[in-house]
């Protein structure tokens, strides 16, 4: 029944329906099948927030969680939900949100491809928020997890410029030679060897 409804667009009462079945027999496969509907369902609608707390419902329900090719799908998509509700708040200048859902991704998925990226746009929502210490620390934190990301020149760079925004010269120095000596191919290079 749920299927009829949810195919005749009738989706509130379908996904009333899908939930129902994911509550009372999730080991069987209709069970299974409606968890990925739901979340499917979410995922395509854009509900960032809704794709997240089905995600958590999932790992809790233990005969979910045992499923592993259920567990890949829930993974991927609660990532990508997350990352999206960030850049979802971050462009509507939540700051707040932003940032908690950046580093929520990273602490989740810290070998994710995105990651460094998640630790990056942290830092820049703190520094947007007015939270410049936070800004410097998720900056610090993203250099030192992620040797190898791209972003290390322009985390540094702003380090730089942060310190120097608070008068302390002497840090602010000391990653303005970082970014010199690391990264001198980097057009900020040459300016920030003489700051």
């Amino acid at each position: 029944a749920a299927q009829v409804f949810f195919d005749h667009g009738h989706y509130g009462v379908g996904l009333k329906r899908f939930e129902n079945i994911v509550n009372t027999i999730p080991a069987t496969t209709q069970g299974k099948t409606s968890a990925r509907i739901l979340i499917g369902f979410y995922y395509e609608q854009s509900k960032w927030s809704d794709v997240i707390s089905w995600a958590s419902k999932m790992v809790s329900i233990k005969e979910l969680r045992d499923d592993s090719s259920l567990m890949t799908l829930r993974n991927t998509l609660y990532a990508q939900a997350i990352f999206n509700r960030a850049n979802a708040a971050e462009k509507a200048s939540d700051y707040t949100n932003a940032t908690a859902d950046f580093l929520l991704f990273q602490k989740e998925f810290p070998n994710n491809p995105s990651a460094d990226r998640a630790l990056y746009n942290a830092s820049l929502n703190q520094q947007k928020a007015s939270n410049l210490e936070d800004s410097m620390a998720t900056a610090k934190k993203m250099i030192d997890t992620y040797p190898r990301s791209s972003l290390r020149a322009d985390a540094m760079a702003n380090l730089g410029e942060s310190y120097e925004a608070l008068a302390d010269l002497g840090s602010a120095a000391k990653w303005y030679t970082e970014l010199g000596t690391r990264f001198p191919s980097d057009k900020r290079s040459a300016t920030a060897l003489y700051n």
